[in-house]
């Protein structure tokens, strides 16, 4: 049972995602997914070539290319219903986690 989603918008930005991703350092048990859904960025091949490189999340992120461009406001709507966790974290494609964090915060 997924307690925690992690829901990351993304636009734009595949190197910063890159880093956000590799910050996110969690136990591969069932209980975090990884939910990004990049916004039909321009860069978006890029986007997937980065979430194919992460490794350590590989089980755990749903990624969802948007084919449109629906804004921000959508985008997020769009992470909440996609959500399997029972609490969602938003984050943005730019930030660094601690992973002390994360774990208690599970």
């Amino acid at each position: 049972m997924v307690i925690l989603t992690i829901a990351i918008p993304s636009y734009n930005r595949p190197n910063e995602l890159l880093r956000t991703l590799n910050s996110i350092k969690i136990k591969n048990d069932g209980l975090i997914e990884v939910l990004i859904i990049d916004d039909c960025s321009p860069l978006q091949n890029e986007i997937t070539r980065v979430i194919s490189k992460v490794n350590h999340l590989k089980t755990i992120i749903k990624y969802i290319p948007l084919k449109n461009n629906i804004g921000f406001d959508e985008n997020a709507l769009n992470l909440v219903q996609n959500a399997s966790g029972k609490y969602i974290l938003f984050l943005t494609d730019d930030d660094i986690v601690n992973s002390e964090y994360l774990e208690n915060l599970v």
